[in-house]
């Protein structure tokens, strides 16, 4: 039974399922017991459907205000996960920042962007805020607290988390097309 839930695992690691937030491993044991338990012909693609909440977090903005992730109100909210040395991140910022479907939902005020750097090297970051568009807040993790406790993988940045208005997480560790089509069935 150890052996079937350890290959389990593996194949929802490659499949992409082991991306959650760690809160989230507690539905994937649930699955894997299902699985164990010849209830259930494990479907990782319908573990992958499962609504999970993001993990609450605190950034800081360059004037020193403090905000939460889940005191941020909008039916839409993408988390920008970077880092300002990171060219990847420089053209990922680019392509949201010249969409047509993102600015259209952020001028509706449907669509909030939380552009967060995940340390908290002020010399490295705070002559970079200015290059983050005004209409996205941007925070940097006071105490690195995001990596330190694991509240989100970012194994590598840029990261791209999608969430609803209740803070569940509809796409994850995604592209930025994959946004943009999620995006547009907001919009039709």
């Amino acid at each position: 039974m150890i052996l079937r839930s350890c290959i389990l695992f593996l194949c929802l690691w490659f499949a992409g399922v082991c991306h959650l937030p760690l809160q989230a491993l507690e539905k994937v044991n649930v699955f894997v017991e299902q699985a164990n338990s010849n209830k259930i012909n494990f479907d990782y693609v319908a573990a992958r459907k499962q609504l999970v909440k993001a993990n609450d977090f605190v950034y800081t903005q360059a004037n020193g205000v403090e905000g939460t992730l889940y005191t941020l109100e909008s039916e839409i909210l993408l988390l920008y996960f970077y880092d300002p040395t990171c060219e990847d991140c420089h053209e990922l910022k680019e392509q949201l920042n010249t969409s047509e479907i993102v600015n259209q939902l952020i001028d509706e005020k449907r669509l909030v962007i939380l552009s967060v750097y995940p340390e908290d090297d002020m010399d490295l970051w705070m002559p970079y805020t200015k290059q983050i568009p005004s209409n996205w807040i941007n925070g940097y993790d006071k105490g690195a607290t995001i990596n330190v406790e694991g509240l989100f993988l970012l194994t590598s940045l840029p990261t791209l988390y999608l969430l609803d208005e209740e803070k569940n997480i509809v796409l994850q560790t995604t592209t930025f097309e994959d946004i943009e089509q999620e995006l547009e069935k907001k919009i039709n």
